[in-house]
């Protein structure tokens, strides 16, 4: 049941409406859920039956495709830094593949670039993760956030002390 004022930014909200917390039997066990209740909060399906199968060859790389892209459009769609630096990104690419005289120079200057998307979208995932565990303040998970931030900044400097070594 929804609640007036509620959305899917609400603590505890699911699409079914049921609580996000887990149904206990008289003896304090876990009641296993329903297939209808594995879905996620963002609508993805959470049933850990369904991705069991492991899969090989082609089958498997489409589907790992799948998974990076549906990350990439998270990214996208929920990290206001991310944005920030995939739009610096897309600028100086084109601009790193025309000042670049040889090849290894033009790999150095596009290759620091991509560096910052891939630190800013493993900082994401960390960052989601301790969101995910709690929103109780504790000081481990402001340490890990904040060793996350380190790491952009010191690839944002790397981005910056490539540029000017190869530039100048």
């Amino acid at each position: 049941m929804k609640i007036a004022g509620e959305n899917i930014f609400s603590p505890g909200y699911r699409p079914s409406g049921r609580p996000s917390v887990p149904q206990l039997n008289a003896h304090g066990f876990r009641v296993p859920m329903k297939h209808s209740e594995y879905v996620g909060t963002w609508g993805y399906d959470m049933n850990p039956k369904k991705y069991k199968k492991n899969s090989v060859g082609l089958s498997r790389l489409i589907r790992a495709l799948g998974c990076s892209l549906a990350g990439f459009a998270s990214a996208i769609k929920y990290e206001a830094a991310f944005r920030q630096e995939l739009l610096l990104c897309l600028l100086l690419l084109p601009a790193g593949c025309w000042l670049g005289r040889t090849g290894m120079e033009r790999a150095l200057l596009t290759g620091s670039l991509l560096l910052v998307l891939m630190v800013e979208l493993l900082n994401s995932a960390m960052e989601a993760v301790v969101d995910r565990i709690g929103t109780e303040i504790h000081p481990l998970s402001g340490r890990a956030k904040d060793l996350g931030s380190a790491a952009v900044f010191v690839s944002l400097i790397n981005v910056v002390a490539v540029w000017l070594f190869v530039l100048l």
